[in-house]
């Protein structure tokens, strides 16, 4: 999994290049993360250590340069060519199932207050057209909805509102 977590980095945070001291205590970051989801790494040693074996297993994807003027760390930027971007997305991927489900919960809470809002006012629209079923005509509550479900399901708070 330390392939895993080299990948993701590279490629979705320091995909302009980072230098490895940065790059080793993002990757401690990320292990702890993984660790307090109550998932296997797969990997003991140094985090440096395991850096650096993971940057050899990566060594087609990624380019190692050495920068004079920091103190002679190396800087660690992917290789930006199709081939090599496809494998490191292929190696982040392993840590989708890491993640997933926070993923999932954060599109369910973002979509959660819109889908009560259309519903309230639908059902609230649904509750008054049965009374005025006979006219033939939409009522306010139900053009309203069409038009401005936010504002409608405000008006409508006194008929159903949230608990």
């Amino acid at each position: 999994m330390s392939t895993h977590i080299v990948a993701c980095l590279l490629l979705y945070r320091h995909r302009q290049g980072v230098v490895l001291s940065k790059l080793v205590e993002d990757f401690f970051n990320m292990k702890e993360e993984i660790l307090s989801r109550d998932f296997d790494l797969g990997f003991s040693g140094n985090s440096e250590d395991v850096v650096m074996r993971a940057l050899h297993l990566l060594e087609k994807c990624v380019n190692v340069t050495s920068s004079a003027n920091r103190n002679g760390e190396f800087t660690i930027s992917p290789n930006q060519t199709v081939p090599a971007l496809f494998e490191l997305n292929f190696y982040s991927n392993g840590l989708f199932h890491v993640f997933i489900p926070d993923a999932v919960i954060g599109m369910m809470s973002q979509q959660i207050p819109f889908v009560s809002v259309v519903c309230c006012s639908a059902f609230c629209c649904k509750s008054q057209r049965l009374g005025s079923a006979f006219t033939g005509f939409p009522t306010p509550c139900f053009v309203s909805s069409l038009q401005h479900p936010v504002t409608a399901a405000r008006v409508d708070d006194r008929v159903c509102s949230p608990t």
